[in-house]
C-alpha cells in the first residue's frame, strides 16, 4: 500500500495533434485546458497545423505539452513564492513539478538573430494589450524538442509572472530563419 500512487488525471495527457494542443491553450475555445490559467497561446495556429501534416505521428504534441506542464508549474511555484527564472525552475530542487530537458530550453536568441532586424522581427508574436500596449512583443525564450532537420519546431513564449501571472506562448512552428536555416 506503500508504495502505490494514484495514477495522473487524463486531463494531463499529451494531446494527440500540435493543432489541439493550441485549442487547449486558447482561453474561450471550447476546447479550453485548465492549463491556461497559467498558460495561454495567443499565436495563429498555422505552424501547429504544418507540424502536424509534417509529423503526423504526434511526437512533437507530447514534447511541446512536458514544455507546457513545465512552463504551467515553475507558474505555479511562482505564485508559491520561487522567485527564480525558468532555467532556475528547470534546475531547482527545491520546488515540485513537471520538468522537460535544460538543453530543450533556450532563455534568449543567438547574437547573430538579435544583430539581424530581419531575424529578430519574425521573433515578434501577439500578445493582449492588457500585458503590452502594442499588443505585440519579442519573444526569445523558446523550446528547440529537436534539431533533426531545418524544420525543427521551436515554441516561443513571453514569462510575464510578474505581471499577470501568466505565461504567453507566441509561437508554435518550423525554426525560424537563423544562420543554419
Amino acid at each position: 500500500e506503500d508504495a502505490y500512487v494514484e495514477p495522473e488525471a487524463t486531463e494531463w495527457e499529451a494531446p494527440n495533434s500540435v493543432e489541439l494542443l493550441t485549442r487547449w491553450l486558447t482561453p474561450g475555445s471550447d476546447e479550453a485546458h485548465p492549463v491556461t490559467a497559467r498558460v495561454v497561446f495567443t499565436g495563429s495556429d498555422e505552424g501547429a497545423i504544418e507540424i502536424d501534416r509534417r509529423y503526423p505521428t504526434g511526437v512533437y504534441a507530447a514534447a511541446f505539452w512536458q514544455h507546457v506542464r513545465a512552463l504551467h508549474d515553475s507558474a505555479v511555484a511562482w505564485s508559491d513564492g520561487f522567485r527564480g527564472n525558468f532555467h532556475h525552475y528547470l534546475n531547482s530542487a527545491t520546488v515540485d513539478g513537471e520538468r522537460c530537458p535544460t538543453s530543450q530550453h533556450a532563455a534568449k536568441e543567438s547574437d547573430s538573430v538579435l544583430n539581424n532586424a530581419r531575424w529578430a522581427a519574425e521573433r515578434i508574436f501577439p500578445l493582449p494589450t492588457t500585458v503590452n500596449k502594442d499588443g505585440t512583443q519579442f519573444m526569445e525564450a523558446h523550446f528547440k524538442p529537436t534539431w533533426r532537420d531545418t524544420f525543427a519546431p521551436r515554441m516561443y513564449y513571453y514569462d510575464d509572472l510578474g505581471n499577470t501571472g501568466k505565461i504567453y506562448i507566441g509561437y508554435i512552428g518550423r525554426h525560424l530563419t537563423n544562420t543554419q536555416s
